[in-house]
């Protein structure tokens, strides 16, 4: 059975790194000419916490690699504060983020989705502080295609990119033609999906990873309540003070 875990992910950067391969973001893939380029990819489909443990260890190992966000996540918001600080920290640690959307949004009408798209890439990037110029689709066998080719500088599935990379994923866990052992030295350019959540989760099957991140997330809610019922016992004690201060700035 293939190990997924944290060491297994530093082992697996070593790996390409010892035999000669150039670790890229997509932003850099005009730019480097080396003769063994790997453009790394993240998909952050479940948590941005999972994101940000993986792109610490890269910047650890002086990789950098492209972050797909979701704005519109079932999981995760990339609209509260602390995850923006999250956005936020993995630029800081040199990696890319781009968009990671998701076409069924749209159905079948892709009268607006030219504008809307836009738009998701602005709020994305006023979020990072940063333009986003790549992007990458949200489960692309199963949904309808949009073309975006002309509305960002890279998008993972375009000719333009699949033409010059293999691309090779670690879909829920279960490699298809190689797993980064059997595809050393047999294609010189590659794009390579790494999710986070499979690489740094410590359980061993995915049903066990998803159960691990449900822990994180009920975990992350409660803390949330209790720091919310903790604010609303201070504004009772403190309510006839705060009242006066409300009515003094709005001069009532």
């Amino acid at each position: 059975m293939y190990e997924f875990n944290k060491q297994k992910y530093r082992s697996v950067l070593k790996l390409f790194k010892n035999n000669g391969y150039d670790i890229i973001r997509f932003c850099d893939i005009d730019a480097c000419t080396s003769d063994k380029r790997l453009v790394l990819r993240h998909d952050v489909d479940f948590s941005l916490d999972y994101a940000l443990d993986m792109a610490k260890i890269e910047a650890e190992d002086g990789v950098k690699s492209t972050y797909f966000v979701m704005l519109y996540s079932a999981f995760y918001s990339a609209f509260n504060a602390k995850n923006g600080d999250i956005l936020k920290r993995l630029t800081d640690l040199g990696h890319e983020v781009g968009l990671h959307y998701e076409s069924s949004m749209w159905g079948s009408d892709k009268s607006k989705f030219n504008d809307e798209f836009t738009n998701d890439l602005h709020l994305l990037g006023k979020i990072v502080g940063k333009k986003i110029i790549s992007a990458a689709q949200h489960n692309p066998i199963d949904s309808d295609f949009f073309n975006i080719e002309h509305l960002v500088q890279n998008e993972a599935y375009s000719t333009k990119i699949r033409g010059k990379f293999f691309y090779f994923s670690d879909s829920a866990m279960t490699w298809r033609e190689h797993t980064p052992e059997t595809i050393l030295n047999q294609k010189d350019d590659i794009q390579f999906l790494a999710h986070p959540i499979w690489w740094m989760t410590e359980s061993i099957k995915v049903d066990q990873k998803l159960m691990e991140l449900a822990l994180l997330n009920t975990n992350k809610y409660v803390e949330n309540v209790a720091t919310f019922q903790k604010y609303l016992e201070y504004c009772l004690v403190e309510r006839k003070q705060m009242d006066q201060k409300f009515m003094k700035k709005r001069g009532i």
